[in-house]
């Protein structure tokens, strides 16, 4: 081991050859600068000193190595990334200090707060292999940075070899700027957090990797096993990204600590649902300091406009540490804020055009009714075609839904009728285009169901869930059959409540310039419901019905957001026909402070049994 004084001497004896020292890192902070320091003294096992600079008027603190020739200065550098510093860079010279740092604090939660890390350049790294990143010789972004946007480096998927296990340990991790800033956004006193957060990104023509690690005490560390998209207190790690660019919807993407995941999409400002589930892969791994996620998000399951120059993207990550109930993010837009999904950061990846992408889904059923002595086979298709980023076709022909998530019960003694969500993807997929207000949304962070509740481990439940103001209600497509029950039959509730089969439904949504749009139609196929008259069986037969659905919307960003759509829907039935027209108009201020969600209503209805009626809303 080479002591203080030995390198002194030595530093001072080939001063006049040429000196130069090894920077670890560049800080605005005094604490995290000592913290570093004390690292790589202990890891190098090496003399480290914290040298203070003034840097364009700003005092900024420098880790640095002992004084070296040129030679061995390299040979340092190489080691330390080859070890956990790949933005380890020479010094030549040596600068004098402006003023000496103050010394560690003993504790991080009662230290005062410090500033961010600033940019620091990083050198040459031929050699360097894995490594686990801890956090050490970092790229980092301050909170307020939010004009300059991240570019985003690129790699051919051949040359990529990322194990998504939850571990940074693959060599490529260690090329890439880690990029920090996060701030308290609850509560929303926007201080910095006590430990950091290190978020870095690639990606390939496949799609987005993602490795963050979080730093922590592991005996702190809080994993709970639940189902999907389920919101309680536990460590995790979320991204949101804006991929229209323009503030205009976006996807969201959550991480527990034990792997489980929550996901969904959002809407302007900071309207979410967790009915969508999407393909993305995603690990996560206690460490000794910490926890960390890796997350690849594929091009192929995001809508995105089309682009003729590179593309851009909106971002927000955030953390929730359970142990101390705060969420951190970056950037810093706590959820009292004006604005939310116009206010992100911004993530540049040139050249991303997803392929065309066709998904199909078959399927084979058989079932066998023992109170009715009754056999039924089925086959059926779903169909996924993605022909450009901006444009999507799905299709079902016979399809089967029973192999979805079945409903919660529901004690309802109101005289409202009973909303349950849609969980069958074919009406999940792109649905977001058929939402006319904010109000039509079920789902948010803070107002789980539409209900005011608690999102703590003991989450208290709610056993009945107020429909939302929405002109489109996929669940009734499919629902209990139109039937006209002649008198003298009685048919039971069981058979009469039953799902009506569907013979197919094809969906279009796509976007053109500001122009969004759907179309949505589907077929029933005719109902047999099984009854009783005069003691023996009668089969009650009807006709199914047909519905359909379009949907417009005309959209411009800037200084804030105005919009204005059409959506119109028609139900055709020999009992029943029904047109429903809808206006709808949306307006958020340059500041997010005047924000409004306007729309006119009128529905025309022939009922064979109630007759006509007319009906306006606004």
């Amino acid at each position: 081991m080479r002591s203080l004084l030995a390198v002194m001497a030595f530093g001072l004896a080939v001063a006049a050859h040429g000196e130069s020292r090894v920077v670890f890192g560049s800080f605005e902070s005094a604490w995290y600068a000592e913290r570093q320091a004390t690292a790589v003294a202990d890891a190098l096992d090496i003399v480290t000193e914290v040298v203070s600079f003034d840097a364009g008027g700003l005092l900024r603190h420098r880790v640095v190595g002992p004084v070296l020739p040129e030679a061995e200065a390299r040979a340092l550098r190489d080691v330390a990334v080859r070890r956990d510093w790949p933005g380890a860079w020479l010094l030549h010279g040596v600068p004098a200090a402006v003023a000496a740092a103050p010394p560690p604090r003993e504790s991080s939660v009662d230290r005062p707060t410090p500033d961010v890390p600033v940019a620091e350049p990083a050198g040459p790294a031929e050699d360097a292999g894995p490594a686990d990143l801890a956090g050490r010789g970092l790229t980092l972004r301050s909170a307020a940075d939010l004009t300059e946007a991240i570019v985003v480096p690129r790699y051919a998927d051949r040359d990529l070899d990322v194990v998504l296990d939850g571990v940074l340990d693959e060599a490529v991790w260690a090329e890439t700027p880690g990029y920090d800033g996060m701030r308290v956004i609850q509560p929303d006193t926007l201080v910095e957090p006590r430990y950091r957060t290190v978020v870095r990104y690639l990606y390939t023509e496949r799609g987005l990797y993602v490795g963050a690690w979080m730093e922590q005490p592991p005996e702190t560390l809080l994993a709970r096993l639940s189902s999907r998209d389920e919101h309680i207190n536990r460590d995790n790690f979320g991204i949101t990204l804006d991929t229209s660019g323009e503030g205009l919807y976006g996807f969201w993407f959550t991480i527990n600590l034990g792997g489980t995941v929550m996901d969904g999409k959002v809407e302007p400002e900071r309207q979410f649902t967790v009915e969508w589930d999407g393909p993305w892969e995603s690990a996560t791994a206690e460490l000794s300091d910490g926890w960390s996620a890796e997350v690849f998000l594929p091009w192929s399951m995001l809508s995105m406009p089309a682009v003729t120059d590179d593309r851009e993207m909106g971002i927000w990550v955030d953390r929730q540490v359970a142990h101390i109930d705060e969420r951190w993010s970056w950037p810093a837009l706590p959820f009292t804020a004006a604005r939310f999904l116009s206010a992100f950061g911004r993530l540049k990846v040139p050249g991303v055009a997803p392929r065309q992408e066709l998904s199909l889904f078959p399927y084979a059923s058989a079932t066998f009714d023992q109170v009715g002595n009754d056999e039924e086979a089925n086959v059926g298709l779903d169909v996924f075609w993605r022909p450009s980023t901006a444009f999507q076709v799905t299709g079902a022909v016979n399809p089967d839904f029973g192999a979805v998530e079945s409903d919660d019960v529901v004690i309802n003694l109101t005289a409202r009728e009973t909303f349950f969500p849609e969980k069958r993807l074919f009406f999940l997929e792109g649905s977001e285009i058929f939402t006319t207000t904010a109000r039509g949304q079920i789902t948010s962070f803070s107002n789980n169901q539409g209900n005011a509740q608690s999102t703590g481990a003991r989450r208290t439940a709610v056993s009945f869930v107020r429909p939302p103001t929405m002109v489109l209600n996929t669940r009734r497509i499919g629902g209990k059959a139109l039937v006209d029950i002649p008198d003298g039959v009685r048919v039971p509730g069981y058979e009469q409540s039953k799902p009506s089969d569907l013979l197919g439904a094809i969906k279009a949504t796509g976007q053109a310039g500001p122009l969004r749009y759907g179309a949505l139609t589907a077929i029933e196929d005719d109902p047999e419901l099984l009854g009783q008259k005069d003691g023996r069986d009668f089969v009650v037969e009807g006709d199914g019905r047909n519905f359909g659905v379009l949907r417009g919307l005309l959209e411009s960003t800037g200084d804030g957001r105005r919009s204005i759509g059409y959506i119109g829907t028609i139900l055709d039935h020999p009992l029943r026909q029904a047109m429903v027209h809808g206006i709808d108009g949306h307006l958020l201020s340059g500041g997010g402070k005047l924000k409004a969600d306007i729309q006119l209503l009128n529905s025309d209805i022939d009922d064979a049994v109630e007759g006509e009626a007319q009906g306006y809303g606004f």
